[in-house]
């Protein structure tokens, strides 16, 4: 199936969010989810099924002073 990843068109299998971004070395902790214009949060959220046409981004948390 396609889907968009950080602006790209993507060929995925079917699978969930955290499936997705653990096989793309995404260090989930550390990092902001926003599926479809939405903000995924937590194991439940992140355990949902990635849908076809999906528009996945992936923010990395960093802080600092």
């Amino acid at each position: 199936m396609k889907i968009t990843y950080q602006g790209q068109e993507t060929e995925t299998e079917p699978t969930t969010l955290a499936a997705f971004l653990t096989a793309r070395g995404v260090n989930i902790p550390e990092s902001v989810v926003e599926c479809d214009g939405e903000i995924r949060i937590g194991a439940r959220a992140l355990a949902a099924p990635l849908a076809a046409n999906a528009v996945l981004n992936v923010f990395r948390i960093v802080a600092g002073g």
